[in-house]
């Protein structure tokens, strides 16, 4: 099957697709919008490797997501009534064409089902962004996160164009991720904020997702341009 990694790099952690690596309880990134969104929290094994390279983040990268015991947290405007619901979410195997044709093919439908019959497919994902944040200890610990953008269908067939990120963290650098992937893989917890934008579309323009991404970076580079200057 044929990935289609979009390798764009992060200006701010939204807009593009993920998951995370983590041994300790995961922190979500959170967006506000005019109708709102929700929260997930639940478990995850990662297992694969990174490469030849041996190093995070590039295109040779091959790494499985399979999750589990999630559950929506906290539900925002009109997802305010999913509170406590549980969800599930499609596994998923970041991994180039060129060099390993077993990733997962993208747009992946129903990617995220909810209790209330709505689902989110997922239209596109960004390589991951690290943040190396000590311990007070002094212990280090490494944030990962990966934006994604998509679509979202109601049970009636209405589509929203969706954006959101996935947070997790794991002890150590990311130097130490071939190791701590080579030695069975992690079984960690996660975090996901997803967000609804105000713009419906069918579900045959889903491409159009793919777009936004670009179009929130460029205009999030305008803003903070425009501060500086």
């Amino acid at each position: 099957m044929e990935t289609k990694l979009l390798k764009a790099a992060l200006v701010a952690p939204l807009a593009a697709a993920g998951l995370a690596l983590s041994v300790n309880s995961a922190e979500a990134a959170t967006f506000s919008t005019d109708l709102g969104g929700f929260d997930l929290g639940g478990g995850v094994n990662v297992t694969g490797s990174l490469g030849a390279d041996g190093k995070a983040g590039t295109e040779d990268d091959n790494v499985t997501f399979s999750f589990n015991q999630t559950r929506v947290l906290t539900g925002r405007g009109i997802y305010s009534g999913l509170s406590g619901t549980e969800a599930t979410i499609k596994d998923l195997t970041l991994a180039p064409a060129p060099l390993n044709p077993q990733g997962t093919v993208l747009p992946l439908d129903d990617f995220v089902s909810l209790a209330n019959g709505e689902t989110f497919t997922l239209a596109s994902i960004n390589a991951p962004e690290f943040v190396a944040r000590p311990t007070p200890g002094g212990q280090p610990t490494t944030f990962v996160q990966y934006s994604f953008d998509g679509v979202f269908k109601g049970s009636s067939g209405t589509t929203l164009i969706g954006r959101g990120i996935f947070t997790s963290q794991f002890t150590g650098t990311v130097d130490d991720l071939p190791g701590l992937l080579a030695n069975g893989g992690l079984q960690t917890s996660y975090s996901a904020s997803f967000a609804a934008v105000p713009e419906p579309l069918t579900i045959a323009g889903a491409g159009m997702a793919v777009g936004f991404g670009a179009f929130f970076r460029r205009k999030t580079q305008g803003k903070a341009k425009a501060k500086k200057d």
